[in-house]
């Protein structure tokens, strides 16, 4: 009864959210390429570590401070569409929103995970 108490109580509370880190990638440069009649801003990278995944979800950041977070609207390799880029290839990418990249920025690769919690309650008897 008391394992079933334990299911019960770990089943009510919210998971936790984890991140697992999938790749990393410092930008080079920065390009405006014309989509149609409007421009989009590119940044060109090079991967430092693992892979950038575009279905993943990816982070700016500037120093010490997250600039943006979200989701590609493009990752190309030699004019390319691709899905993923290893480490060591350079890449272009553009996000949504129209954010400003700067070289030197660092990109993040990530991906979001739901982990059920268990309670520790324990009955004490």
């Amino acid at each position: 009864m008391v394992d079933e108490l334990k299911a019960e109580l770990s089943s009510r509370l919210p998971p936790l959210l984890s991140e697992n880190l999938v790749g990393e990638a410092t930008v080079l440069a920065m390009f405006d390429v014309s989509v149609g009649k409007k421009k989009v801003p590119v940044a060109g990278c090079r991967v430092q570590k693992g892979q950038l995944d575009r279905r993943l979800r990816f982070r700016l950041i500037r120093g010490p401070d997250t600039i943006w977070e979200g989701s590609l609207a493009a990752l190309k390799h030699h004019r390319d569409d691709v899905q993923t880029v290893k480490a060591g290839m350079d890449c272009g990418l553009s996000a949504d929103g129209g954010v400003d990249f700067r070289p030197g920025d660092v990109i993040v690769c990530y991906e979001e995970r739901e982990d059920p919690q268990v309670t520790s309650w324990d009955p004490g008897f």
